[in-house]
């Protein structure tokens, strides 16, 4: 369920509308934009970074981006990977995913970092070191109780 939120949530520039990024972005990010949803008024910067597979220091980053915040996990912690055909081209996508929850537990934030690799055969490495990155930001009435029905597990939760 969270692969298929994370893929929905891209922007589609009909339902978006430019703005500043939220959160600041790791070194060497590139194609920076940020996009309010209209559709659900959440918020969303996205960028990419080369760095080769299977390099989590965008995480890292995040994590002190967000250190006063509640880190949560997926079920499967490390890098999945899965095929898309979705996509204009079927891609192999190889993807990380995180999630914090705000202390006041209003707001949850969705972090993917993803490598898109041509055709969906399975493969132990991407093709490039492109890692395409999406922020995605959500007011919630419960921000634990939402992390926990996407199937994540939060500290001090």
């Amino acid at each position: 369920m969270a692969r298929a939120l994370l893929l929905l949530a891209f922007c589609v520039s009909n339902v978006c509308l430019a703005a500043d990024l939220r959160y600041p972005v790791p070194p060497g990010a590139k194609d920076q934009r940020h996009v309010r949803l209209a559709d659900t008024g959440g918020e969303q910067d996205y960028f990419v970074v080369v760095q080769p597979y299977p390099s989590t220091s965008v995480l890292e980053h995040y994590r002190k981006v967000f250190a006063r915040w509640i880190e949560c996990k997926p079920a499967e912690a490390g890098w999945q990977s899965f095929g898309d055909l979705s996509a204009p081209t079927p891609r192999l996508v190889h993807q990380l995913l995180r999630e914090w929850v705000r202390p006041d537990n209003k707001s949850v934030v969705t972090l993917g970092i993803m490598y898109y690799s041509d055709g969906t055969q399975r493969r132990q490495l991407p093709d490039n070191d492109t890692q395409r990155v999406v922020l995605i930001e959500h007011e919630v009435p419960d921000g634990r109780a939402a992390a926990k029905e996407l199937g994540y597990t939060c500290n001090g939760a």
